[in-house]
C-alpha cells in the first residue's frame, strides 16, 4: 500500500504551522521597522522690523551770548577741520611759507576781543592788575612821545566798558584767560577761525577787499567798540581790524615752530593798519611778551 498521501498531508501541516508562526511574528511587531520619518524643520526665527535711527542733529558752528555747542557764554563753537596754513610759494611773506596742512580739533573762541569792562571783573576779583595806561615798546622812547602814544590806551579812556582792552602784555592777557578757565588761542586756531576753516576764505568776511565797512582800520583816534562791524567767519567779530591779538604760540619758522622762545606770535590787524597786505589772515607778527601797545589786545579760547 503506497504512503504518498500521508507524506503530502505531513508537508501540508508543516506549511500551515509556518504560516501560523509568521502571523504571530507580525502581530508582535517583529517585522522589519519602517524607515524613520524626517523631523519637520524648526520654525524660522521671527524677523524683527528694522529700527530706523533718529535723524542726525546738526552741531551749530557758532553761538551768540548763550555760547556755542559745549562752549561758555560769549564764545563760539568751531568744529574740527583741516587748515592749509600759511601762503603758497611766491605769495605772502617768507615767514608764511611753506604752506602746510594741519589738523584742528574742536574748540571754543571768544566772539569778541576782551573788553575793558570784562577785564575789570578780573581786577575786581583781585586776580588781575588794572589795565596799564601807558605803552611799553621795548626800545628807547622819549616821555613826551610815550605820553602821546599812551592816550589811546583804552584803560584810561572815558566810556570805555565796550572798548577792547589794549596796552596789555602777554602775561597779563594769559592771567585773565586763566581766571576765566580759558587760555589764549594758538596761532593755528586763530588762522583757522579767520579763514573760516575748510572754506579757506581770503578774509574773515569773504573775498571782498578790505574797506571801512568791513573792518576798523586807518583810524587815528583809537579802536571802535567791539562788534561795531559785521561778524566774519563763524560769527566772530574783529578778527581783522580794531586790535591785533596775542596767541599762545612761540614765533618761529614753518612748519615746526619751536615750543619755547623769547618772541610770541601776534595775529590780525588793528585800527592803525593802513596796508591791505597786513589784513591777510596769514600775516604773522613777532612780539616780546612784555610788549604793550595801543594796537594790541586779545581774546580767549578753550578746547571742547
Amino acid at each position: 500500500m503506497r504512503s504518498y498521501p500521508l507524506v503530502a498531508l505531513f508537508v501540508s501541516s508543516l506549511a500551515v504551522s509556518a504560516l501560523f508562526v509568521s502571523s504571530l511574528a507580525v502581530s508582535c511587531g517583529g517585522s522589519t521597522p519602517r524607515p524613520a520619518q524626517p523631523e519637520p524643520p524648526p520654525p524660522a526665527p521671527a524677523v524683527e522690523p528694522p529700527v530706523t535711527p533718529p535723524a542726525a542733529q546738526s552741531t551749530p558752528s557758532a553761538g551768540g551770548d548763550n555760547g556755542g555747542e559745549g562752549c561758555p557764554a560769549g564764545m563760539i563753537a568751531i568744529d574740527s577741520g583741516t587748515l592749509w596754513m600759511g601762503s603758497l610759494a611766491g605769495k605772502g611773506r617768507p615767514d608764511e611759507r611753506p604752506q602746510h596742512q594741519v589738523d584742528v580739533r574742536n574748540y571754543c573762541l571768544d566772539k569778541d576781543e576782551v573788553t575793558v569792562g570784562e577785564f575789570k571783573k578780573c581786577v575786581d576779583n583781585e586776580i588781575c592788575d588794572p589795565l596799564p595806561r601807558d605803552v611799553q615798546l621795548l626800545k628807547p622812547i622819549k616821555k613826551k612821545k610815550q605820553k602821546e602814544l599812551s592816550r589811546y590806551c583804552t584803560g584810561a579812556m572815558k566810556d570805555n566798558s565796550d572798548l577792547p582792552a589794549n596796552c596789555v602784555g602777554h602775561d597779563e592777557a594769559k592771567k585773565y584767560c586763566d581766571w576765566k578757565g580759558l587760555r589764549l588761542p594758538t596761532e593755528i586756531e586763530w588762522e583757522f577761525a579767520a579763514t573760516s576753516g575748510d572754506d579757506k576764505l581770503d578774509y574773515p568776511w569773504g573775498s571782498a577787499k578790505p574797506d571801512d565797512d568791513l573792518l576798523c582800520w586807518k583810524k587815528k583816534d583809537g579802536p571802535f567798540k567791539v562788534g561795531s562791524k559785521k561778524p566774519g567767519a563763524f560769527g566772530a567779530d574783529d578778527l581783522e581790524g580794531n586790535l591785533r591779538e596775542w596767541t599762545s604760540s612761540t614765533y618761529g619758522p614753518y612748519p615746526q615752530p619751536p615750543d619755547s622762545g623769547d618772541r610770541l606770535v601776534v595775529r590780525g590787524s588793528s585800527w592803525q593798519t593802513t596796508k591791505p597786505d597786513d589784513v591777510r589772515p596769514q600775516r604773522r607778527f613777532a612780539e616780546s611778551p612784555l610788549y604793550r601797545n595801543t594796537d594790541l589786545g586779545f581774546r580767549c579760547a578753550k578746547g571742547r
